[in-house]
């Protein structure tokens, strides 16, 4: 039988957290691929909005650092509720304002 091996509370708060942000960081960088994909469709389609459907990961651990970087960037962020979907899963409208 093998025991395992204990580490203190402040090590395993620690790793947690690591694992936290990395975690964060990872979902974000997939939604803001797809944020850009979803952009660089609307401005090829002319149009003056685009909405990118999200899982709850995303709206959860991503949507936070991309709203900051896309407001940033000079476009307005807007969460829907989505009326097609049977969960309540958000959209984002995305809207150039420069």
């Amino acid at each position: 039988m093998a025991s395992k091996k204990l580490i203190p509370a402040t090590e395993a708060i620690s790793r947690a957290k690591k694992n936290s942000l990395a975690r964060k960081k990872r979902t974000a960088n997939a939604l803001m691929a797809l944020c850009a994909q979803k952009i660089d469709e609307m401005i090829e389609n002319g149009v003056v909005s685009v909405y990118v459907p999200m899982n709850e990961e995303q709206q959860y651990w991503g949507l936070p650092l991309v709203q900051e970087a896309l407001e940033a960037a000079g476009y307005k962020v807007i969460l829907e509720e989505d009326e097609q979907s049977e969960t309540p899963d958000l959209v984002i409208s995305i809207e150039h304002l420069k």
